[in-house]
């Protein structure tokens, strides 16, 4: 049976346009956020040359930071939404990006000019309403929903990276070429910010026990879909961590394999990850990455890009992982994911961005999960998940399954999911439809709309981009 999901908005709480609470964080991907949705103007006195003005206002009090990938300043001559001096600051952080950290009440406000676009917005505390060159900006305008979710506004290549991605890495980019063991350890011990360790494309490397560190800026990377290349290969068949992250670095182009391949069931607790975000502003796109009892990516509680791999085969129960999320709010999108126990989860102390990606037809569990109490603000759109049965048990899994309530929102659209089942007009408890709430009585803080269920194919606006 196929059908559009048209179900009206389920939803426990109002919510006001503009305004931000505790822990929501806003991450802008691709081009930013300065849409066709936003109206540039009223920049204040004190903003020069800057292209945008961003002020922060706050009833009670708010505390916050943002980071803009141009140069950012305060406005201490902007009435009553100044700067502070002492209370509000700016850094510059060596890669391009500028980082603001403020607070402020009682009716008035912090402001700020910049160039180029904000890249990520999170409220440590308190409520805030965020003004945009002047203008009073909701999450949707922030988000620039009239250009992202259009799948050529973020698209650079095809789903699960590589042969056509647009970023791919080549020997030449390199500033030290590596094809050992030895060889790694020692490039990436002696990297600075800015630096390209690059892994050869015949190197495969047995990585044992070994923890990789890939320093702050430094990006580490090989040439998967350079001529159709596979990419360096870096594999362990020991029950380890692998490579860790650090601030503002990045893996590309390579393959991060583990020891298991196929479901199993075992009697201890894994720990085994391909890859740990262990620092913000980091990237991982157009890798393979696959055979983990516990995680393919884990985001460490910081909200990583993470775009165009193809992640599949971590078929441990229990665990078994694609990308596991905790309190940060990752960008997942354009990647290729299957054979996962949950291809997306979080510990439902954070939330995600979901969306552009393909889930193939073997799934352990449901695919999409939040754990309770769950989460916080939850993004789910233009995703085509395939899966209908677990390869563990043969029973109907949901596509997705939000245990307990968000702090915020859970907003489910625009997806094709394989799973005909429509959701039930009151959840209870562990069912099998396409999308379900658990730990609750009634829908509560989540919404989906325009959802296609069954395996005929939707309009090409509905689903992953094909």
């Amino acid at each position: 049976m196929e059908r559009r999901n048209d179900e009206p908005t389920r939803d426990g709480t109002t919510r006001q346009s503009g305004s931000f609470t505790r822990r929501r964080i806003l991450q802008f991907a691709g081009a930013g956020i300065l849409g066709s949705a936003v109206t540039a103007g009223t920049a204040a006195a004190e903003s020069g040359s800057y292209a945008h003005t961003l002020e922060v206002v706050a009833e009670e009090s708010v505390s916050y930071t943002f980071t803009t990938d141009g140069q950012l300043e305060r406005l201490f001559d902007n009435g009553e939404n100044s700067a502070e001096r002492f209370n509000d600051t700016v850094t510059e952080n060596g890669d391009g990006t500028w980082t603001a950290k403020g607070y402020t009440g009682n009716g008035k406000g912090d402001g700020f000019a910049f160039d180029g676009s904000v890249r990520d917005f999170e409220v440590l505390e308190g409520d805030c309403t965020i003004y945009l060159d002047g203008a009073e900006v909701s999450v949707e305008e922030l988000l620039g929903d009239e250009n992202e979710d259009s799948p050529s506004a973020s698209e650079d290549g095809p789903v699960g990276g590589g042969k056509g991605y647009d970023d791919l890495v080549r020997r030449a980019d390199a500033d030290v070429v590596v094809s050992t063991k030895s060889e790694l350890e020692a490039a990436l011990s002696d990297a600075s910010s800015g630096d390209l360790v690059f892994l050869t494309a015949n190197a495969s490397i047995d990585m044992g026990t070994t923890d990789i560190v890939v320093p702050s800026g430094v990006t580490l990377a090989s040439n998967r879909g350079v001529d159709d290349a596979p990419g360096g290969h870096l594999y362990t068949d020991e029950e380890t961590k692998s490579i860790f992250l650090e601030e503002g670095a990045r893996l590309a182009g390579v393959r991060v394999q583990g020891p298991f391949y196929e479901y199993f069931d075992p009697d201890w607790y894994a720990t085994g990850s391909g890859v740990r975000a262990v620092g913000g502003d980091v990237e991982i796109d157009n890798n393979e990455i696959w055979g983990f009892a516990y995680a393919s990516v884990v985001t460490n509680g910081n909200s990583p890009h993470v775009h165009h791999n193809n992640i599949h085969h971590n078929p441990r129960d229990g665990l078994g992982y694609g990308v596991v999320a905790s309190s940060g709010r990752p960008v997942i999108e354009w990647n290729a994911f299957d054979y996962n126990r949950h291809s997306v989860a979080s510990s439902g102390s954070g939330g995600y961005v979901v969306r552009y990606n393909h889930f193939g037809s073997s799934t352990i569990g449901h695919v999409i999960d939040m754990h309770r109490p769950g989460g916080s603000k939850i993004e789910i759109y233009n995703n085509t998940v395939a899966a209908e049965m677990s390869v563990a048990d043969g029973e109907r899994k949901p596509a997705v399954a939000v245990r307990g309530v968000p702090d915020d929102q859970a907003t489910i659209r625009d997806n094709w999911f394989y799973n005909d089942v429509e959701p039930r007009s009151t959840p209870s408890g562990w069912t099998d439809e396409a999308i379900i709430q658990v730990h609750v009585d009634s829908w509560t803080n989540v919404q989906w709309s325009n959802n296609h269920l069954g395996s005929t194919e939707p309009p090409a606006d509905i689903g992953c981009p094909r």
